[in-house]
């Protein structure tokens, strides 16, 4: 039954591919900039709801808030082993007294913008197989609720990068960008994320008005050949880079030894809103 849902959605997503190279009234053309000392500034915010029961209306017992923000650079042009020109991009995020610096290589290419490595200081991108699990989102399990959180990190401008070296170079954003294009980001024996410009937005923050694509990320956490809404993750794209990006990470289980089915369940929500920006045209 599993192949067969996979039959079907690979058919489906060679479909949409063939849509995204198709001319519509929703195609807009631009680059993400990445001139050479372009920087964005990003507010931080994080809520921890907690609960005991999901048969019935969620009804949360607790609430921890956090805060920080996130400082993105386009910091040199340079070359990698097999491509040339590609911009390193730092980003430097400070969450709960922790800072976590990320550095990622990108390029637009004639069909997209990619990256092409990242690396990570502070940060794991997927989740360690550990022993002693105390946190359980589908069938991935963490060792800590820090570590489930960073999962949804805002990785120099992407989050949930899989840190496979056979897996780059990853289409961040296709060009031209047309509403509907759905593509793969990457699959393992565990997990599917593809991603889909959803929809055209207008965001207001105050000091500025975006007119925004949606992009959400699609995942099936448990490779059944379904969506799962566990953990829905959306960017919001323009013509200055990344404007805003939320993140709710839902029904997430806390366990231990002596109960591995678990003691509790909890939330969460992540936004990550600009603030400012210095980008040349």
């Amino acid at each position: 039954m599993k192949n067969i849902s996979y039959i079907i959605s690979t058919f489906i997503f060679i479909l949409l591919l063939y849509c995204c190279s198709e001319n519509n009234e929703d195609t807009i053309e631009f680059r993400f900039p990445l001139q050479i000392g372009n920087t964005w500034e990003y507010e931080g915010k994080m809520c921890y709801y907690y609960y005991d029961d999901t048969s019935g209306s969620i009804e949360y017992q607790d609430t921890v808030n956090s805060s920080g923000g996130l400082v993105l650079t386009v910091a040199e042009k340079t070359d990698l082993d097999n491509i040339k020109n590609v911009y390193k991009l730092i980003s430097k995020a400070e969450f709960s007294e922790a800072d976590h610096i990320n550095t990622g290589y990108y390029k637009n290419h004639e069909d997209g913008f990619y990256l092409h490595e990242i690396n990570s200081f502070g940060t794991e991108i997927l989740p360690n197989i550990v022993r002693n699990k105390r946190v359980q989102l589908k069938s991935l399990k963490f060792s800590n609720i820090d570590q489930l959180n960073k999962i949804s990190e805002l990785n120099t401008s992407l989050p949930l990068v899989i840190k496979d070296e056979n897996d780059f170079p990853k289409k961040i954003i296709p060009y031209p960008i047309i509403v509907g294009c759905q593509w793969l980001v990457t699959q393992s024996d565990s997990i599917r994320i593809e991603k889909i410009i959803a929809g055209k937005d207008t965001l207001d923050l105050g000091f500025e008005k975006f007119e925004c694509y949606e992009i959400k990320y699609l995942y099936d956490l448990d490779y059944d050949g379904e969506w799962d809404d566990n953990l829905q993750v959306s960017d919001y794209y323009n013509k200055n880079g990344l404007i805003y990006q939320k993140v709710w990470i839902k029904r997430a289980v806390r366990v231990n030894i002596d109960n591995p089915e678990g003691i509790g369940f909890f939330d969460v929500e992540q936004t990550f809103k600009l603030i400012d920006y210095n980008i040349e045209d």
